[in-house]
């Protein structure tokens, strides 16, 4: 008895049998991953199952064609009509009205000769390896269709990405230029985006849980422009505010100020150890800063290494005091001085290394160029993050708890700011408040407030 009717002259589809084709499922199965939908056994145990193909026509079976010559020939002269007895004998027996398909686990395979399919293989893959475009004298080939019907464009490759691809990060809302940056890209275990943390500051992004998304691009032209507009070295700096986005934070912030202080000196070995995470380490080992009774190096030196020697800066440290300006060297070490790259003087903090115009990142990019800035600021994190590990650092509540000397000095620069403050709301309601350049008197008073308070 039949199982199914056949009605397709496909075999497969989507990678799988199809439904009502020559290899329909229910007929049987050969792939061992597949059981019989007829009798539910496996390859090994189901013996296949007959369909039917309906015939367009009714056709007379080959093994009775003698009887129906015989039968043709018994007919009257006069009337025509057939002389067999109908009741012994029924012709509809002898037409076909279907026709039976095997069950492919009995079909005869059709085998190759393996050196014709060999030489086959090669031709076709020299083809498909040629592509669209095949060098001259040569056959290429344009798609590959496969069994199902698919259509491969062999114009186009897809492939996996792999260490230096270019790609576009984005985190949304995209508030400004620097919402959408290149990165490349350096393939690593785990199923999460991972960004340096200078890059964090312009996406606006920290680590609990932030959704970001990553574009690859698809043709040259776009692979191009990335690399010359979006790439993150090219965009350090805002030109909206003319300005750098990106700065040392956190970790490498703190070993900043605490290695750069006027009282660390760094043994041999930890020294040596530095020098490997320098990139452009030539060999060449700095003299000691205190030779005698052991070589000792400054933090200082550390960043002698890694600032571009075309730098020249001059600024001051966040707790610079005012009475303290114009001393070439201070109590508290707060006149950042730099000649042709090298760190003579100051500690380093937010206000040199972080987003303020002016910063060292800021002259780095402006003088020297992003690629630069891009290696200045890789080279302070591995050379400060490897000594911060060795010298370590704690914190603990009662670092939290102001002592009396600071909270006096907290009081009064409140008061002094609440007392400038009404000085200036006097002067609005007196009318004797001067208008800034571009701005109106309410404007104007606002500002000031605002220059006050941020003191």
């Amino acid at each position: 008895m039949s199982v199914a009717q056949i009605v397709h002259g496909m075999t497969t589809e989507r990678g799988r049998p199809k439904l009502g084709g020559l290899s329909d499922p229910r007929l049987g199965t050969v792939d061992r991953r597949m059981n019989c939908e007829t009798c539910k056994a496996n390859m090994a145990e189901c013996p296949g199952h007959f369909g039917h193909l309906e015939l367009a026509k009714p056709m007379f079976h080959v093994g009775f064609l003698k009887t129906v010559l015989l039968i043709m020939r018994c007919v009257c002269i006069n009337c025509s009509k057939i002389l067999v007895d109908e009741v012994r004998l029924r012709l509809l027996l002898l037409l076909l009205l279907v026709l039976p398909v095997p069950p492919p686990p009995v079909r005869p395979s059709v085998m190759m000769d393996s050196s014709l399919r060999s030489e086959a293989t090669h031709r076709l893959r020299a083809v498909v390896e040629n592509g669209p475009h095949p060098p001259p004298g040569t056959t290429g080939a344009n798609y590959i269709i496969r069994d199902d019907g698919q259509r491969l464009d062999l114009r186009y490759v897809e492939r996996h990405l792999r260490d230096g691809d270019y790609v576009l990060f984005n985190r949304q809302p995209s508030l400004h230029k620097m919402s959408i940056m290149g990165h490349r890209i350096k393939l690593m275990p785990y199923s999460t985006f991972r960004l340096n943390l200078c890059v964090t500051t312009p996406y606006n992004a920290d680590f609990d849980g932030d959704e970001m998304n990553m574009h690859v691009p698809q043709s040259m032209e776009t692979r191009a422009e990335v690399i010359e507009l979006m790439m993150v070295p090219k965009c350090i700096v805002s030109p909206q505010s003319n300005r750098p986005v990106m700065g040392i934070v956190q970790d490498t912030l703190l070993g900043c100020r605490k290695i750069t202080a006027r009282d660390t000196f760094i043994e041999k070995d930890v020294f040596m150890n530095i020098l490997m995470w320098w990139e452009d380490f030539d060999g060449k080992i700095p003299a000691p800063a205190v030779l005698k009774p052991r070589p000792l190096w400054t933090g200082k030196q550390v960043f002698n290494l890694i600032i571009p020697k075309q730098i020249n800066l001059m600024k001051f440290s966040s707790w610079h005091a005012e009475s303290e300006t114009g001393c070439f060297i201070t109590p508290g070490d707060t006149v950042v001085r730099i000649e042709k790259g090298e760190l003579l003087s100051g500690t380093l903090c937010r206000k040199t290394l972080g987003t303020s115009a002016g910063s060292l990142i800021h002259v780095i990019w402006e003088e020297v160029g992003p690629d630069a800035t891009r290696k200045f600021l890789g080279h302070t994190q591995w050379l400060v993050n490897h000594w911060l590990l060795q010298n370590g650092f704690s914190i603990g509540i009662e670092d939290t708890i102001a002592d009396a000397a600071t909270m006096e000095k907290i009081n009064e620069t409140i008061s002094k700011a609440k007392n400038d403050v009404k000085e200036l709301i006097k002067l609005a309601q007196e009318k004797q408040l001067e208008a800034e350049p571009g701005r109106s008197t309410m404007e104007s008073f606002e500002n000031r407030v605002n220059q006050v308070l941020r003191k």
